[in-house]
């Protein structure tokens, strides 16, 4: 036991002297980022894909991009509901598809006020309603605790050098999405040490359209989205 706590102190201390060192790595996603031009002005809408975005007040122009990013866990099942009567719309509509869509993290350079209207096209995803999450965690915070600290250094660290199917292999700290734990991986949790974010899903859907197959949600910021 002695020998193990002495190894993982002397892990430790090698991973904060990297912290001295200079770096510039910059996470990268493993999708293709599809960037789209916003205008200044009021209910401007942009469409990357799938997703549609209405802002309400937009005072400087700038530029919006989507990429997927597979590796974070899916939000809690939302509870069941009862199939919708024709011509209603209803936030509270149970997933009948595959139980985790997928995450789209959402950048936009542009200044924007008031709150922004989320549509997202689930005819091409399956066809079937789902819900809409919104989440703000810290990249490199593996544990998903609310912040990037030794112990998410230490659990990047055990997964060094690891792919999926090996015994060590922790998707959560692929944070590169590259399908493997390495010192850029680790690179990128140091870069955002002692950072904190917000890791709890957040249902944000407010309506279903369901002859356009669209469903909506509501934000006054960008993170992750998560979608069921």
């Amino acid at each position: 036991m002695g020998k193990k706590i002495a190894a993982e102190l002397i892990l430790v201390l090698m991973l904060l002297s990297l912290l001295v060192i200079p770096f510039n790595v910059q996470p990268v996603r493993a999708s293709t980022e599809n960037p789209g031009y916003i205008t200044t002005g009021a209910d401007i809408t942009v469409s990357v894909g799938v997703v549609t975005l209405t802002f309400a007040d937009v005072t400087a122009s700038g530029q919006l991009s989507v990429a997927v990013a597979p590796w974070y866990p899916p939000p809690p099942s939302p509870p069941p509901s009862d199939p919708p009567s024709a011509g209603t719309a209803t936030a509270s509509v149970a997933s009948a598809g595959p139980p985790f869509l997928g995450v789209w993290d959402v950048t936009v350079t542009a200044k924007f006020t008031g709150s922004v209207t989320i549509g997202i096209h689930y005819g091409s995803l399956g066809g079937i309603p789902f819900h809409i999450f919104q989440s703000d965690p810290v990249l490199g915070d593996v544990n998903f605790d609310g912040k990037v600290n030794l112990a998410d250094l230490v659990t990047i660290a055990k997964a060094l050098g690891s792919t999926p199917g090996t015994p060590r292999w922790n998707p959560y700290c692929d944070l590169n999405g590259d399908g493997k734990v390495n010192l850029q991986d680790l690179c990128i949790a140091l870069h955002n040490f002692g950072k904190t974010g917000n890791p709890t899903w957040t249902d944000i859907t407010y309506n279903v359209d369901y002859p356009n197959e669209i469903i909506y949600g509501t934000t006054d910021h960008f993170s992750l989205f998560g979608v069921r």
